[in-house]
């Protein structure tokens, strides 16, 4: 049964890979609890056989990619990587796999899970130049700055906590100074990649299943996926202004901003003001401009 539901998620059902990865390796000597995950699951393959997904594309120049690390979650403490790349909307190509190695921090983990990924974002980038689409850089979204810093540095910005780590995973940097991937983070209650790493609940998975699937309606009724995607964009948006508030000079009061809910609609009206100032000596970048940067 976990073999077919293997099948089935790596086709046609990538909202069930997170479960069927944990699942394959309880296969040899499962328990009850792992009976029970493998019922659960089948009673929500059941209630939910009429999911499709559906993939859109934007663009065809340039994808973005959403990576997460789960740090030490398996029963050996290995972490674990979940990976969604999508061309507008719905997923194109993602993973969510055991690391082969033992990570000592989840920043580690983190930059493992980057180099875990690159054969298939350069794949892709390659693939789509064979078929006459020149691609702009592949835009790499995660949600921490410390493995974005090794990732972008190499051993110039590793520590004591980082310097025992392979040079083959300083690789991403490379790749990076050659203008095929760029870096950006992304706040971690957006990441999607978060979804194909530990099990998530409630309202927060099915707003994350519905984008990587794009579905138009689900059990609960009618999705509507421009409006998810626009909660997420205004999100991902506010993050930036943050950033750039952040990165402004300490004699510059900054604004008071209302914490973010995980769900809050797009309607609110404390959005982040298009008067805020960028990085000294660099033009202000939004969100807005990274997602439109392929079709430009």
């Amino acid at each position: 049964v976990t073999a077919q539901l293997l099948f089935a998620s790596q086709r046609a059902r990538p909202d069930l890979r997170t479960a069927i990865s944990f699942l394959t390796k309880r296969v040899q000597a499962p328990d009850e609890d792992d009976y029970k995950k493998l019922a659960r699951v089948i009673k929500y393959v059941r209630r939910t056989k009429f999911l499709r997904l559906k993939i859109e594309a934007d663009r065809l120049d340039q994808n973005h990619w959403f990576i997460d690390g789960a740090f030490a979650v398996h029963r050996d403490m290995k972490s674990h990587t979940g990976a969604y790349m999508t061309f507008g909307k719905g997923m194109v190509n993602g993973m969510s796999s055991a690391q082969k190695i033992n990570t000592t921090s989840s920043t580690e983990a983190e930059v493992v899970a980057v180099h875990d990924n690159m054969p298939g974002i350069l794949w892709t980038r390659y693939f789509m130049e064979a078929q006459g689409y020149p691609m702009k850089s592949s835009v790499v979204h995660q949600d921490n700055q410390s493995a974005m810093l090794l990732e972008t540095n190499g051993k110039g910005s590793s520590g004591k906590r980082t310097r025992h780590m392979n040079i083959r995973y300083f690789f991403v940097a490379d790749v990076q100074e050659r203008k095929q991937i760029t870096l950006e983070y992304c706040p971690t209650d957006e990441m999607i990649g978060d979804f194909f790493t530990k099990p998530l609940g409630g309202s927060k998975f099915r707003r994350f299943r519905n984008i990587i699937m794009n579905i138009e309606h689900d059990e609960h009724g009618p999705v509507d996926v421009d409006e998810l995607m626009a909660i997420h964009h205004e999100k991902m948006q506010r993050r930036f202004e943050r950033t750039n508030d952040k990165a402004e000079s300490t004699n510059v009061p900054q604004t008071s901003q209302q914490p973010m809910d995980s769900q809050e609609c797009v309607g609110t009206e404390n959005r982040g003001s298009s008067q805020n100032a960028g990085f000294a000596g660099h033009e202000k970048r939004t969100y807005s401009d990274i997602v439109k940067r392929g079709s430009s």
